[in-house]
């Protein structure tokens, strides 16, 4: 499916991947456990309004490039946390993201 807004269906390479495995769901709100997530997460910059939950996901890629997966999850509302390019929020404050994934190139 192309997504909302753009310009030139030409443009966007779709591709297929598979959900392999859900981890488990966490609610970033509604109590002290889920407040504590998303500080640990977001830090100072605060969890996005629209952000009710976050999932560890491991993905299978069927056709196309790793990139795309990014591109993919953004287009149906799951953008990556820390993706900002992807509209995912950045926890660059957070202690937690920054043992776990500070290091790495993408997220």
């Amino acid at each position: 499916t192309i997504p909302a807004g753009v310009d030139d269906a030409e443009s966007w390479a779709e591709c297929l991947l598979k959900i392999a495995k859900v981890g488990d769901v966490c609610t970033v709100v509604g109590n002290a456990p889920s407040d504590s997530l998303a500080r640990d997460l977001w830090g100072m910059h605060g969890k996005p309004n629209e952000t009710c939950a976050v999932a560890e996901l491991e993905i299978e890629l069927l056709t196309g490039r790793t990139h795309q997966i990014r591109g993919q999850l953004a287009a149906m509302n799951f953008p990556l946390v820390g993706d900002v390019q992807y509209g995912g929020a950045v926890p660059s404050s957070s202690t937690l993201w920054q043992k776990n994934y500070g290091n790495k190139q993408n997220p």
